[in-house]
């Protein structure tokens, strides 16, 4: 398994552990195509981008296929944080991505949904 870094946001396990990092500047290469309302994500391998809105229980379906592809994630939501799932259908372990934050992990994610937590 490679190596997982969190620039911002809450890893599940990761706050148990006292794993929480402050944030930077949003990076502009996540928010280029979003809007308002959006989970933003960046692959860096392929330079590819793309938009989450709203609750999604398999990005394998987003156009891309983006399950466990993306690198980059921008919380670009209005009102809430949205969780950031391992598993399809909001399972498995999860990462709270904080309203306005920004998150680097490598090819993670499989399913969001927002306002949770």
């Amino acid at each position: 398994m490679g190596l997982k870094r969190i620039v911002a946001g809450v890893s599940v396990a990761g706050l148990a552990a006292g794993g929480l990092v402050a944030s930077p500047a949003v990076p502009a290469h996540a928010a280029v195509t979003c809007v308002a309302g959006d989970l933003c994500i960046y692959d860096i391998q392929t330079s590819t981008r793309g938009r989450i809105p709203g609750n999604v229980r398999n990005w394998a379906n987003l156009t891309g296929g983006w399950g466990n592809r993306a690198d980059v994630f921008d919380n670009m939501g209005t009102q809430c944080n949205v969780d950031i799932h391992a598993n399809t259908d909001f399972g498995g372990s999860f990462t709270i991505l904080l309203l306005g934050q920004s998150l680097m992990r490598s090819n993670y994610g499989k399913s969001n949904r927002w306002c949770q937590h």
